[in-house]
């Protein structure tokens, strides 16, 4: 939404009484090059010639009457229903010229009638050239064909826009449907092109080797952060036009599905805002219109790598919000970090060294992040090499069962139910577009109304469908026992920022394999791991027995 227009005058200047307004509305800045300026303009000055009224200012805006967005206080018509008002610039009396009502307004009736009388009350004289119609508050108030000839027009009007917009859904459903065809639009993600007799896209190799190669780091544990470092490091350009890579970039193309070869359509909503300070404004919002439509773009990153990537990122977040640790250094000290929590408190365990000055220089230890600032009653220090070694050897070797079966099994059966929902209501819709097609009016509000829920039930299925295969392509527990027991043969002999690389997806792979790690105050720590329901426990860096029942203590009884 666009507003243009000429100021309204100063505060030294009032307007005498038979001044005329002229508003001219366009749905479009495209529409500023054709003929609908134009028209509208010679159309008010001929109109205010004619009826010996002096065209003093013409207010434009460049947006939707529909959704009431042009009677925004930060619009001109809003400004000048302000004033006029106010009484202060623009006095009682004052004419405002328009094409015709619908220019105004095509919102439901009762808000359009609401500005419209808005106007009248104001002591606006509105003028339709159309029609040649002249409204005063007086007229609409003595004279009841006035009222109804007003409201007629803009249930029209309404009706109208109602009409188109649904047209236009129509429309853009069939062109969803011969996708396969013949693409949507040049429009696509950075690392792709549309070709010439626009029916593929092409791959830009460069770039798709560096988008494959995030979605890698990721799935090993890295942070987008640290991801864009490494990218500026290795003075790998990024694809837009800024010098350098940021978090915030490389995040934008992990949450990409364009990457799976997926196109998600969208349409814009305008809701108006309840609450806060911008209450009754129009905000504008993108939403999913329609079911995603596979194999839209080239794939260049495989299922499993995105789902690895995806569970990567979630095991690190628990919960919290992106980045809440803040940048993390050059060397990984803690294996643990993410799922390594007090057993009192639930706070994370921090590494700290003992300095240079005990017998135990050098030798790093874990402690409750809690207890360091007096909060916590566990103030144990973990020596943490020897319970890395213990651990990762553990995990190494230990038989796991996996649960992905029956985990996939329940999201199979909500699936199923929500496709059958989906369905009946699909059904509902389809009668409704007959209707409508028939002439009924009354049919377009339910049709509204279960296209909404349809909306909300098809989310839902996307929700189950991604579940179901994040399960699929998931990496079998074994190959993650493996893939342990090779990095720390690498990390034998590794330095520099080798190690740190190694150490990250060592720590990840620990992520997708242990359930919890709670730490206690006594020295020992209990570990449960993927398809286990019970908990093992470790004492100064030892596997010393298994526990039937996981370990699970509340804060008062730590205390």
């Amino acid at each position: 939404m666009e507003v243009a227009a000429k100021s309204l005058g100063s505060e030294n200047e009032p307007i005498e009484q038979t001044i005329a307004f002229s508003y001219r509305r366009l749905s479009s800045k495209r529409q500023l090059e054709g003929d609908g300026q134009r028209r509208q303009t010679e159309e008010a000055e001929e109109y205010c010639a004619r009826m010996g009224l002096k065209l003093d200012q013409t207010l434009t805006h460049i947006g939707s009457a529909w959704t009431g967005e042009n009677r925004l206080e930060n619009t001109e018509l809003g400004r000048f229903l302000d004033m006029a008002k106010n009484g202060h610039k623009i006095p009682h009396g004052s004419h405002l010229i328009v094409e015709s009502l619908d220019r105004l307004s095509r919102d439901k009736v009762t808000r359009a009638f609401r500005l419209f009388s808005d106007l009248l009350e104001a002591g606006i004289v509105v003028h339709t050239i159309a029609d040649g119609k002249i409204y005063t508050e007086k007229s609409i108030t003595e004279n009841f064909g006035d009222l109804i000839v007003s409201l007629s027009i803009m249930m029209r009007a309404n009706d109208e826009s109602n009409m188109k917009a649904h047209r236009q859904r129509k429309t853009w459903a069939q062109k969803r449907a011969n996708a396969g065809e013949k693409k949507l639009s040049a429009k696509c993600p950075t690392w792709l092109e549309l070709s010439p007799d626009r029916k593929t896209f092409i791959i830009k190799e460069d770039r798709k080797l560096i988008i494959q190669r995030i979605f890698k780091e990721a799935a090993d544990g890295f942070g987008c952060d640290s991801i864009a470092r490494r990218l500026n490091k290795e003075g790998k350009a990024p694809f837009a036009n800024g010098r350098l890579w940021h978090g915030g970039t490389v995040r934008s193309y992990l949450q990409s599905k364009a990457v799976l070869g997926h196109y998600q359509p969208n349409r814009t909503v305008r809701e108006t805002v309840r609450d806060g300070e911008n209450k009754g404004a129009i905000q504008i919002k993108r939403v999913p219109d329609g079911d995603v439509i596979t194999d839209y773009y080239p794939q260049i990153v495989s299922n499993e790598v995105w789902h690895r990537a995806w569970g990567s990122i979630d095991s690190r977040r628990l919960g919290k919000p992106s980045n809440a640790a803040g940048r993390r250094g050059s060397v990984l000290t803690n294996l643990f970090s993410g799922f390594g929590k007090c057993v009192y408190c639930d706070s994370p365990m921090n590494v700290r060294s003992r300095g240079t000055t005990t017998r135990h220089r050098h030798k790093p230890f874990l402690i409750c992040s809690k207890a360091r600032n007096g909060v916590c009653p566990n103030n144990r220090q973990f020596t943490l090499l020897p319970l890395e070694d213990a651990v990762l050897d553990f995990v190494q070797e230990i038989n796991l069962r996996e649960t992905e079966p029956a985990e996939a099994k329940m999201a199979e059966k909500e699936l199923a139910a929500k496709l059958i929902k989906g369905n009946e209501v699909q059904q509902r819709i389809d009668r409704l577009n007959e209707a409508i097609a028939a002439g009924s009016k009354s049919a377009l509000n339910s049709l509204l109304k279960e296209e909404a829920i349809l909306e909300g039930i098809q989310q839902e299925i996307r929700g189950y469908e991604q579940r179901l295969e994040s399960i699929q392509s998931a990496v079998p527990l074994a190959d993650r026992q493996m893939a342990i027991k090779q990095l720390r043969e690498r990390l034998q002999v590794a330095n520099g920022e080798e190690r740190y690389e190694i150490r990250t997806k060592l720590r990840q792979a620990l992520r997708e394999i242990v359930t919890f790690m709670t730490f206690v105050r006594d020295g020992s720590v209990a570990l449960s791991v993927k398809g286990n329901d019970v908990a093992y426990l470790f004492r100064d860096g030892k596997l010393v027995r298994r526990l039937e029942q996981p370990l699970k203590k509340s804060k008062r009884e730590a205390a």
